[in-house]
């Protein structure tokens, strides 16, 4: 196995470990994320975040999951790509929304994890004639979020969209296993342009995106391990020369030129020999006969059964034993 093959196996490894990986980081964060209250109350949820000591904990394990995303979506990207087809040119285009949406959920944990629990905690501790002004300063940080977040979740669609269809239109993996990625991409598109009518809030779209999301994930981890060992094996394969059978119809140039190069009359000489194997025998001889440019048909249709001699005569070529002693 050479460097190349070795660091493309690590690298379609890494990223079925990322896929899934990154959904259930994602999803545990999620579970222990506070959400008593109710997303659109602004003055209970500002007060449950303020009070929650996790807080910026728990972004930041957020963010180590879509960093995980990232990095299933790059290793993706090299394994669709390997192949010369249609397919590799739309995940190029999925490959760059993946770097926007990383770019973009950075900044929506950034946002969301340290700049709004510093303001609602200004805003709690703050003196009784300045609460108006630190509950409008954490509002804007709380708006500030919507707009992350719904620019991150129609990222996120669009990137899921491009490589399902790079998925459904090449021949590397499963092509309904593109169009689960697509459903998902769809469903998290329409959430995204929802959240700046609405808010933050729990639609259906959001949860058929999850769940098409995380199956998907976990499919394609599994298939992205199996996929990286058989590339292993069949490059390894493919670099090692196959040894021809003893009694196949052809025998390997490597094979010949490490067999024993008889002269050309002992070839000649050899009537008992059956027809194929006389012609393998003079392909061996012939680069090295003067008698080069005569074609191998030609020559091999003399050496019969009738014990006819032939002898290489230095000036006049392949003549008849009778002839060559006149």
């Amino acid at each position: 196995m050479d460097a190349r093959t070795g660091a493309d196996t690590f690298t379609t490894r890494t990223g079925a470990v990322a896929l899934p990986l990154a959904i259930i980081v994602f999803v545990v964060s999620t579970a222990i994320h506070p959400s008593r209250e109710a997303p659109m109350d602004n003055t209970a949820i500002f007060m449950e975040y303020a009070k929650s000591d996790g807080w910026i904990a728990i972004h930041f394990a957020q963010w180590v999951g879509a960093l995980l995303l990232f990095g299933g979506f790059l290793a993706l990207y090299y394994s669709l790509t390997r192949k010369q087809e249609a397919a590799a040119g739309v995940a190029r285009f999925g490959f760059g929304a993946a770097v926007l949406t990383a770019a973009s959920l950075t900044m929506l944990q950034a946002i969301d994890g340290v700049t709004l629990k510093w303001a609602v905690e200004a805003w709690v501790t703050a003196p009784a004639d300045l609460k108006a002004a630190a509950f409008t300063a954490a509002e804007v940080a709380r708006w500030t979020e919507y707009a992350t977040q719904s620019y991150s979740n129609i990222l996120l669609g669009l990137t899921l969209v491009l490589y399902g269809l790079a998925i459904a239109l090449g021949t590397v993996y499963p092509r309904w296993l593109g169009w689960i990625a697509v459903g998902s991409g769809v469903a998290w598109i329409i959430h995204g342009l929802m959240v700046p009518y609405i808010g933050l809030f729990n639609s259906i779209p959001r949860l058929v995106a999850l769940v098409l999301m995380a199956v998907w994930a976990f499919i394609m981890g599994y298939l992205m391990w199996r996929n990286g060992s058989r590339g292993r094996v069949r490059r390894t394969q493919s670099a090692t020369p196959h040894a021809p059978h003893a009694n196949g119809p052809s025998v390997s140039r490597a094979r010949v030129a490490k067999s024993p190069v008889p002269s050309l009359e002992s070839v000649m000489n050899s009537a008992e020999r059956p027809h194929r194997n006389a012609n393998l025998w003079v392909r061996s001889v012939l680069p090295q006969s003067p008698v080069f440019r005569i074609r191998k048909p030609f020559l091999s249709k003399f050496i019969t059964a009738n014990k006819l001699l032939f002898t290489e005569v230095p000036g006049r070529g392949i003549l008849r034993s009778s002839d060559a002693l006149s």
